[in-house]
Parts: C-alpha cells; structure tokens; sequence
C-alpha cells in the first residue's frame, strides 16, 4: 500500500462521514416527530462546560443544555478540553436552537444547530462528550450518534484516549461533593 493509496482512502473516509454527518442533520430537520418544536436562533454567548451554554434569544439570556449528550465534568479527565472544543465550535456565534423539552433546572433541552453542523452529534464525534442513553431517547437522533460514538472510541478521538473513559454520570456518583455547574 503507497502513501497516496493511503492518502486517498482517508479523503475517502473523510467524504463518507462528512456526508453521514449531512444527512443525519438533514433527517433531524425533516423529522417532525425529533423536536417539540420550530427552531429558533440565538447568539452563544457562554460555553459552561462542554454539554451547557447560554444564549441570546430576543434580548433574554436562555439557558440550553444540549440534548442527548454528556460531557466531562470541569473535575474529570477530558473536563477542560471538551469545553474548549464546544466553544470553539460556539462561542459568539449565532446558532439555531430546537427545543426538545425544559428539565427540572428550568434548561432548555436542545438541539443545536452551527451552521449545517448538529452541535450535540459533532461533540460525540470528536470525542467531547458521551451519548447519554437515560435522556437520549429519540431513536432517529440516537442511534446515529451511538454509531458516531463508537467510530470516535474506535478511533481513540478525544476522551477515547482514555481506556478508562468514565462517563460523566458515573464519575459524579463516586464524587459526590465535586462542584457542579
């Protein structure tokens, strides 16, 4: 196998998941039965952590946790570094917010939406965050993030470094006094 070989089946693989990614997004959008609602946009104004944010909505601060993920927590391995990625991805842009349902903090529950790219997915792809399977359950934007997850573990992308990746939900039951946000 030659370099450019290799070469050409990255860009290859690169396409199939740039391509996967599109669809997914486009099956979300065309899919009444995801989202309790229309989409509506909004300025990223704080990034908390890699799973929270606010926003700018209509000049009122709106807080958005993001739907169907988990990301580290600041304490735990990756905590730092994942909230970096999101507010790369984030930070002071406009985004489109899909409300999927408020939790009991009074959250916004969300899909949301940078450009053409789904925010909750792109984390899980890159290894930023968990799918977080009690709360993912909207099987036509689940399955394809577990699929992604899989593909960022398999890769070693991100927490995945970690052989002992513990997810966010189990870490906060063994610290139990950890500072949340």
């Amino acid at each position: 196998v030659t370099y450019n070989h290799c070469q050409g089946r990255k860009m290859k693989m690169q396409v199939v998941k740039g391509l996967f990614l599109y669809l997914f997004a486009l099956s979300v959008m065309l899919s009444g039965a995801a989202t309790t609602a229309h989409a509506w946009p909004a300025e990223v104004i704080s990034v908390g952590d890699g799973d929270s944010l606010k926003v700018m909505r209509d000049k009122r601060i709106v807080k958005i946790r993001l739907y169907g993920i988990d990301s580290p927590e600041m304490e735990q391995a990756h905590g730092r570094a994942s909230r970096h990625i999101a507010r790369q991805r984030l930070q002071g842009r406009m985004v489109e917010v899909q409300e999927m349902y408020r939790d009991n903090y009074g959250r916004t529950v969300a899909l949301v939406w940078s450009e053409d790219t789904l925010i909750n997915a792109e984390l899980v792809r890159v290894g930023s965050a968990w799918l977080y399977p009690r709360f993912c359950r909207a099987k036509e934007l689940c399955e394809p993030m577990a699929r992604l997850q899989e593909e960022a573990r398999q890769a070693r992308l991100g927490l995945w470094q970690d052989e002992h990746a513990e997810p966010p939900w189990k870490w906060k039951r063994r610290h139990p006094q950890a500072k949340r946000r």
